[in-house]
């Protein structure tokens, strides 16, 4: 009992963050809602053995980095991006109707869905899921200052992305 007590006052609260962020990271509706829930489940069977309950947004967005990290080793590929032509199709289709809008449009999330996963990640979790630098660092296993670097440098492209849209 309190297991589902402690996640409904911890983990509950972030669940549309996470949906958000999911979308954010893969580009597809379908895969967002399987990232959410197996984060979720994750999260779940963890709680008990969380100390520190003050970092819990990273250590969320932790286990669906990790477990998005999987998803794509076990699959053997990458999402898709939109160098691929019916990729660029799917996310800019206007009858697609995305419930986790966190602020991006088709034409913002067809921009971020061009970067380099490696910087996508790290910028979805300041942007998307609010995560602070340091937050991220310890999340991702990296120094602050790589974070930080690599955040600008995903703004830059994503930018240029952007612009390249118009």
């Amino acid at each position: 009992m309190e297991t589902r007590r402690r996640f409904a006052r911890l983990v509950e609260p972030l669940a549309a963050d996470l949906m958000a962020a999911a979308y954010r990271l893969t580009g597809d509706r379908a895969d967002a809602e399987e990232l959410t829930q197996e984060t979720l489940v994750s999260a779940y069977k963890g709680i008990g053995k969380l100390n520190d309950t003050g970092s819990i947004r990273g250590w969320v967005f932790t286990i669906m980095k990790n477990g998005w990290r999987s998803r794509l080793r076990r699959a053997d590929r990458r999402w898709p991006t939109v160098r691929d032509p019916a990729t660029v199709e799917r996310i800019a289709d206007p009858n697609v109707v995305d419930p986790t809008d966190a602020g991006f449009d088709d034409r913002a999330q067809a921009a971020l869905m061009t970067l380099p996963e490696e910087i996508r990640e790290l910028l979805v979790a300041r942007e998307v899921a609010d995560m602070r630098y340091d937050e991220i660092a310890a999340a991702f296993g990296l120094p602050l200052g790589t974070v930080k670097s690599r955040i600008a440098r995903g703004r830059e492209k994503l930018k240029a992305a952007w612009l390249a849209g118009e």
